[in-house]
């Protein structure tokens, strides 16, 4: 988690978002690929990888709305 910490931390800096607590968006995303992780084994035939990558990238999206786009529905 010290890798995603410092990654969030430096997204922080960058983009000046001085309400984010870069920590707890780093525990956040852990603890959504952990269960995203889950959802690919469990339901393979309705979840997909893209899926998931949608769902990570629209909530950097909500936290780091310049850095990142609401993906596509």
């Amino acid at each position: 988690m010290r890798i995603s910490s410092a990654l969030c931390e430096d997204i922080k800096r960058d983009g000046t978002y001085d309400q984010v607590d870069a920590e707890h968006i780093a525990m956040t995303l852990e603890s959504m690929y952990d269960g995203l992780c889950l959802n690919l084994l469990m339901y393979p035939s309705f979840f997909t990888r893209e899926k998931a990558r949608q769902q990570i990238r629209a909530y950097l999206a909500l936290v780091f709305p310049t850095h990142f786009s609401t993906p596509a529905a």
